[in-house]
């Protein structure tokens, strides 16, 4: 009788294994609103035209690319801050070299639940690529609407 040979092909598949999730570092920075904001560093424009409470603010700066493998990262992020209770949010976008529609929509989805909390929520510095996405789905106005340059 002849005997059976199992052959395997040197170029098969192996079946996918999953990697355990690294920490990532979060995109937040932490910074309490002072009514003298030139003299310490980078202050934010939020903090430097608002005056009064010494509750947190929060700079939030996208990543150059953010796109949909950040998303449910950038969710968690901004739950975490509006948990807080911060009374200002900023999201600076000046870092921004791709920018895709589910970023979009979680970012007009935060403005959304920023403005249901009484949250301050702005963005600084778009980048062009970030304000031509905008633009493109027609959300330029949101866009515009949170701009700190309108404060």
């Amino acid at each position: 009788m002849a005997e059976k040979k199992t052959v395997t092909s040197k170029g098969a598949k192996k079946p996918a294994v999953k990697k355990k999730p690294t920490a990532k570092k979060p995109l937040v920075k932490k910074q309490a609103a002072k009514k003298t904001s030139a003299a310490k560093g980078k202050k934010s424009a939020a903090s430097a035209k608002k005056s009064g409470s010494s509750s947190d603010f929060y700079v939030y700066e996208l990543p150059e690319v953010s796109d949909i493998t950040i998303v449910s990262r950038l969710l968690t992020d901004f739950q975490d801050i509006i948990n807080k209770n911060s009374n200002k949010i900023a999201v600076d976008g000046s870092k921004v070299v791709r920018i895709t529609t589910p970023c979009v929509q979680l970012l007009i989805s935060v403005g959304k639940t920023a403005a249901e909390e009484n949250i301050e929520y702005y963005v600084q510095s778009p980048s062009d690529a970030m304000k031509e996405v905008f633009r493109d789905l027609g959300l330029e106005g949101e866009l515009n609407k949170w701009s700190m340059d309108n404060e």
